[in-house]
């Protein structure tokens, strides 16, 4: 009855709980409107017409419903949905059933799947976090249900599970040349006119900028980082390097067309007169006036740090915050925005990075983080070296170039030719790669006519669509010859070659039109209407943002899915240990079953662990082959290149055309880096015969041997299964001489090597899946030391260099650089290649170390999930496990269901593994039953199996503990105890359920 009381005291609050929800549904119903429609608050709900907020017919509850779950994906049915309907529901949803045959299928728009997905996900991973906490809380208050070690071992990779519960994002970064449209572009894709700054100075591109969404931002939010004290010095030295005379004085003003300029522009937006009026007084003239001279460098140098402007920004982060974007906008260009070249007081060259946040930009809501770099090389270090950053660790990289200039601009020629496509084939980052070309509206229709030969009577779109296709076409193209002529230079080109490219790799190709995009969304209506797009999609930013959800999702999707199946495994695991520990182990002969079964675990151990290591050995050999024999033969042959060519390339550089020496001067200060890398130059030959060869190990051939080391140790695990099930018998076939608890032993004993090989396997997945990863990650750091290398080797030259001053210096600097090189490059290039050789034998090390922490990891899960068979257990452990077994298989069950909601949500099927793990929908549907039970304020009595199952169990108890010499008063008390903790919890846990739905 105080059972009874306590269940109706929680019922009655959740029972007010959904009568309000009703009401509130209810009153919802005269004015429904689709979130994502962007066509106005029209809608056609149940049939009937919805306009202006109020309906033009009556709607059944049961049909708002249906829209509500036609707007917002499938969501968690929770039993106090079945209670809350009765026979007022089934009407409602016999109504609803005719008016949807009535009607014809809605049609979901992209942002709706994209919104059902989203709400899946995050549904998905809030139940599994509060499925981790819930068994972690019952397990730990129930101390004592296994082992102390078993206990420990579990509780810890359960807190392992709770922290990988997080949603991934992508990275992109977008990259091209001041006048492309960047700005335009991405202030398009996430649907503002203005918010990004837009200009056309050079200048204005140095400054790094991170886009992402944030629901915490109210409005807008911007943070500024700006330059370290210490940076900013090595950023002047290196400006004024370039604005310093053969004297030693500084330069104070120069033409637009100076070499030096862009270095005078920065200072003067810094610094404005105090820097261009620093002059001093050199004595008087003949008639007693004043003679000035331009202020030594040395001198000019400690004036600049002294002044406050930017002494009192470096090392600071301004933060800005605004719900309005006009003035957020004006806020942040103090910043960035390079307004004019000859107005000082400016403060974009002291910014490292800029990142802005909005709850406003829904584009990014799927996770992606776009990164508006300045480019490839910035003339700032720091700059320079967070681009690089982000480019090496970018999920996607957006090639920006103005339509007109898409098939022949420089930027574009460079970011898509020889070096630059050859980084990417080495860092496995060949399928990342996007062209966007922007302004599509922009043409001259007659000029474009004539030369693509359409109609003289073609209309604007009709041209531009035709100039769009010819565009694609000619970079696709450009593209494959690129890759194509990297096979020419490392020796691996046939005659098949070209078909092969085009089968692995695609270059995706957007042609946009930003500003018309505006226009037709209503974004830009001040501006007239669009030059040349009729319908929002020829624009093509429907498209690009299409892409940008595609992509993040499908990476959201396999973190997610991964993460959900491994807290299922565990949580499995914890059922099959708890389901053998609350029996008795040595009832009903089961002992004799479980000795055969230890003995065979003992010995199949062993083999097992063999087996594993063999995988793992064999892996290493066959990796270690491959560098030695493929990537090892192709440094040497290029360092052997780099040692005939590299004399020409320095003396490349000493022509006045190629460098002016004020700038030549700058790269010997700077080590060979600054507008150019010298170091690079100096490296390429040895890239080019090793590029394609360094692709197809660590690209191509590694992750299907890492797939093949997955494939053995399954065929491993399957083996030691099957060795260890045979002794305990085959329950397939009827054995007459058993006895019923060794027959269910059996069944149990199929269901723990099953599942102990799912999760074993599964640990050995994750271990493989790190391997890879740390591969890539590594190969990408590696396959970049030459350059270094190379640079340490130069370091003498380059000091040297800087050294010289006077009449004469630069001749004086290009004959040491020649010089040094050509003394020294035998060395120099055998020494470059050393650290590649090098890594690659630390990576093998590493890739060992990291699956033979695999195999422990999955011989452990196989330890663990065999020591419930025989592990010791008295009265009070199986009491434990009985008292745990139902509120863990409710936790199991939502679990699984959680991940049946998101794959249903991605349009997939439950793997194959969940199913046959005990039918899952069948599950499902008890599960549901069992809640309406409870939620409906029922009682909250064990059904006939249940109380046949504690029967059971508490008569196997009872005789043991008459065996043990128990007194049957304290048996009763325990039972009675034991049984009220299993009621309890399993109630509980329905209630929990309940409230999270």
């Amino acid at each position: 009855q105080q059972q009874q009381q306590q269940h109706q005291q929680l019922a009655t609050p959740m029972q007010q709980l959904q009568e309000q929800a009703q009401g509130q549904v209810q009153d919802q119903n005269q004015g429904l409107v689709t979130p994502m429609d962007i066509d106005g608050p029209a809608e056609d709900v149940g049939g009937d017409r919805v306009q202006g907020g109020e309906a033009q017919g009556e709607q059944p509850m049961a049909e708002v419903q249906d829209h509500q779950q036609q707007q917002q994906g499938p969501q968690h049915a929770g039993p106090s949905t079945s209670a809350r309907e009765g026979d007022s529901g089934q009407q409602g949803e016999s109504r609803a059933a005719r008016n949807a045959a009535k009607r014809p299928p809605r049609q979901l728009s992209e942002e709706q799947i994209m919104e059902r997905q989203l709400m899946a996900e995050g549904s998905c991973v809030g139940k599994c976090q509060w499925a981790a906490k819930k068994v972690l809380k019952e397990l730990t208050r129930h101390r004592g249900w296994a082992a102390g070690t078993v206990e420990q071992a579990r509780l810890g990779e359960l807190v392992k599970l709770q922290e990988k519960q997080q949603l991934p994002g992508m990275s992109v970064v977008v990259v091209g040349n001041t006048g492309a449209g960047k700005s335009t572009l991405l202030n398009a894709l996430i649907g503002e006119r203005n918010a990004l700054p837009t200009n056309g100075m050079r200048a204005c591109t140095a400054v790094l900028a991170e886009l992402s969404y944030a629901d915490d931002v109210d409005g807008y939010y911007g943070e500024v980082e700006f330059l370290t004290h210490a940076e900013w010095e090595k950023e002047l030295d290196d400006l004024l390097e370039l604005l310093t005379q053969q004297d030693g004085r500084a330069v104070l003003n120069v033409d637009q067309d100076a070499h030096n300029y862009g270095a005078w522009a920065k200072l003067y937006a810094i610094y404005g007169e105090r820097y261009t009026f620093s002059r001093e007084v050199t004595g008087r003239t003949p008639d007693g006036r004043l003679q000035y001279k331009n202020m030594f460098v040395a001198d000019l140098r400690r004036k600049l740090l002294r002044s406050g402007v930017a002494r009192n920004y470096l090392g600071t982060t301004q933060i800005v915050r605004n719900r309005d974007v006009n003035l957020f906008r004006r806020s942040m260009e103090q910043f960035v925005d390079s307004r004019n070249s000859d107005a000082p007081g400016q403060l974009w060259p002291l910014v490292r990075m800029v990142r802005m946040r909005s709850n406003k930009w829904t584009t990014l809501r799927t996770g992606a983080k776009i990164v508006d770099a300045p480019g490839v090389r910035d003339d700032n270090r720091a700059r320079d070296g967070v681009v690089k950053k982000f480019l090496k660790e970018a999920d996607s990289i957006w090639i920006v170039s103005h339509i007109n200039r898409a098939a022949n601009d420089k930027t574009a020629k460079d970011l898509m030719g020889e070096s630059f496509r050859r980084q990417l084939l080495m860092d496995g980052q060949m399928d990342s790669l996007v062209f966007i070309a922007t302004q599509s509206d922009s043409l001259v229709k007659t000029e474009i006519a004539r030369n693509l030969k359409l109609a003289p009577d073609a209309s604007a779109e009709e041209v531009a669509t035709a100039r769009n296709a010819f565009i694609k076409a000619r970079l696709q193209q450009d593209f494959l010859d690129g890759l194509e002529e990297m096979l020419i230079m490392s020796g691996e080109h046939h005659e098949n070659s070209r078909a092969e490219l085009a089968a692995r790799f695609q270059l995706p190709v957007y042609t946009i039109s930003a500003t018309d995009f505006q226009k037709l969304a209503g974004i830009r209506l001040q501006d007239g209407p669009p030059q040349v797009w009729g319908d929002i999609s020829g624009t093509e930013i429907p498209a690009l943002r299409q892409m940008v959800h595609t992509q993040t999702l499908d990476r959201r999707r396999a973190n997610i899915r991964k993460q959900v199946e491994g807290l299922i495994h565990f949580v499995s695991g914890i059922k099959a240990a708890l389901e053998l520990g609350q029996q008795d182990k040595d009832e009903g002969g089961a002992a004799d079953v479980r000795n055969k079964m230890r003995a065979a675990f003992d010995s199949a151990l062993e083999g097992l662990q063999k087996q594993l290591h063999k995988s793992v050995d064999e892996f290493i050999d066959t990796v270690g082959a491959t560098f030695a024999g493929a990537v090892g033969p192709q440094l040497e042959e290029g360092a052997k290149t780099a040692t005939g060519e590299v004399v020409n390339i320095v003396k490349s550089w000493g022509v006045h055309k190629n460098m002016h020496w004020a700038t030549y001067k700058a790269h010997c200060r700077r080590d060979g880096e600054y507008s150019r890398n010298m170091n690079e130059e100096m490296a390429e030959p040895v890239y080019r015969a090793v590029s394609t060869y360094w692709e197809r190990a660590f690209v191509g051939t590694l992750r299907l041997q890492l797939q093949d080391v997955k494939k053995s140790c399954n065929a491993s695990l399957q083996k030691f299964k099957q060795e260890v099930s045979q002794a305990g018998g085959d329950p397939s076939h009827a054995d007459t001489s058993l006895s019923q608890t060794q027959l269910a032993l059996q069944q149990q004993v199929v269901a723990l090597a099953d599942q102990a090989q799912r999760s074993s396997l599964a640990t050995m997945a994750t271990a493989v899946d790190g391997a890879c990863e740390h591969a890539n990650k590594q190969q990408r750091d590696i396959n970049r030391l030459i350059t270094p290398e190379i640079k340490q080797q130069m370091l003498p030259a380059y000091q040297a260099g800087y050294a010289e001053h006077g009449t004469g210096s630069s001749y004086r600097r290009k004959d040491i650089m020649e010089r040094h090189v050509h003394h020294h490059r035998v060395a120099m290039f055998k020494n470059a290649i050393l650290p590649i050789t090098q890594g690659l034998k630390q990576l093998l090390q590493e890739l060992r170390s990291k699956l033979m922490a695999g195999v422990k990891a999955a011989i452990q899960e196989v330890q663990l999930s065999y020591s419930a068979l025989w592990g010791e257990s008295g009265i009070a452990e199986r009491a434990k496990c009985a008292a745990l077994l139902p509120g863990v298989s409710l936790v199991r069950q939502e679990a699984r269901r959680a991940l049946l909601e998101l794959l249903q949500a991605q349009g997939m099927e439950l793997p194959e593994e969940f199913k046959a793990a005990g039918d899952e929908d069948g599950d499902i549907e008890v599960l549901e039953d069992n809640d309406k039970n409870d939620a409906a304020g029922g009682s909250d009595e064990c059904t006939e199996s249940e109380d046949e199952e504690e029967a059971a169990f508490f008569a196997r108890m009872a005789e043991r503990e008459q065996r043990e010499g128990g007194g049957a008063g304290g048996s009763s008390s325990r039972r009675d105890g034991v049984k009220h903790g299993m009621r309890k919890v399993a109630v509980q846990s329905a209630e929990v359920i309940d409230l999270c739905d």
